[in-house]
């Protein structure tokens, strides 16, 4: 099992670590503008294995959000599938089962 962070603040880092089961991975995929304290004792007591991962910091992701608004950059191409939020059980399928045919898959969140 493997649980993920994708927000990066203490809150839910600490969420995370409550809520996991023995043996359970968490990925902090989230960037935190601060430090975060995080309960040790809990950690070692289930036998948690935190893994951070650090791609891109902010300024990365407003340089390429320029980009894409100056049409330097062309993303429309990337995306070869597009799912609403109710089917992305489907998303998920596709992207772990049949990966090869998968370049960037859209979640429209939008109703």
């Amino acid at each position: 099992d493997l649980i993920y962070d994708c927000v990066g603040i203490e809150e839910t880092i600490s969420q995370a670590i409550q809520i996991a089961r023995k043996g359970i991975r968490i990925m902090v995929i989230g960037v935190p503008e601060e430090r975060i304290k995080v309960d040790l004792s809990l950690i070692q007591d289930r036998e948690l294995e935190i893994v951070g991962s650090l791609m891109y910091v902010r300024e990365d992701f407003k340089a390429a959000i320029d980009f894409i608004q100056k049409e330097k950059l062309k993303v429309k191409p990337l995306v070869t599938h597009h799912f609403k939020l109710k089917d992305v059980d489907k998303a998920f399928h596709l992207i772990t089962e049949e990966k090869k045919e998968v370049l960037k898959v859209l979640i429209d969140v939008s109703d």
